[in-house]
C-alpha cells in the first residue's frame, strides 16, 4: 500500500508562521530606513529618537524570532527525515523537485531510486 498525504497541517502552520515573521521584519526594516533617511546625525527630537530605538529593538526581536523558527524547523525536518529512514529503510533526499531514495542496506552509494514529482 502507498500512503499519500495531500495536506500537511504542520507544514502549513510553519510556513504561515515563517511568512508572518518575514513580513514583520520587512515592515520594521522599512520603518527603520524611513526614520534614518535624510539624517546624517541622530535626530534631535527625543520622540523620533525613542521611536527609532523602539523600531530597532522590535526589528532585532523579529529577526531573532525568525532565526529561532528557522532553527526549530530545521531540527524538526531532520527529525522527520530520520524517522522516515527508520520506518522505511530509505534515506530520502529532495533537490529541485527530484527525489532520491537510498536504501539503508544498499551495497553501494549508486544503488538509488530517483523520481520526480508531477
Amino acid at each position: 500500500k502507498v500512503l499519500h498525504l495531500g495536506f500537511n497541517p504542520s507544514a502549513k502552520a510553519s510556513e504561515t508562521a515563517l511568512e508572518a515573521a518575514r513580513k514583520k521584519i520587512e515592515a520594521l526594516q522599512r520603518e527603520v530606513d524611513e526614520l534614518r533617511q535624510g539624517q546624517g546625525a541622530p535626530p534631535s527630537d527625543p520622540s523620533l529618537t525613542a521611536r527609532l530605538e523602539k523600531s530597532e529593538a522590535a526589528l532585532a526581536t523579529a529577526q531573532a524570532q525568525a532565526d529561532r523558527l528557522k532553527r526549530v524547523f530545521k531540527e524538526k525536518i531532520s527529525e522527520f527525515r530520520e524517522a522516515c529512514c527508520a520506518l522505511s529503510g530509505y534515506r530520502i533526499d529532495m533537490v529541485d523537485g527530484r527525489y532520491t531514495l537510498l536504501s539503508a542496506y544498499a551495497q553501494s552509494k549508486g544503488d538509488v531510486l530517483c523520481f520526480q514529482s508531477a
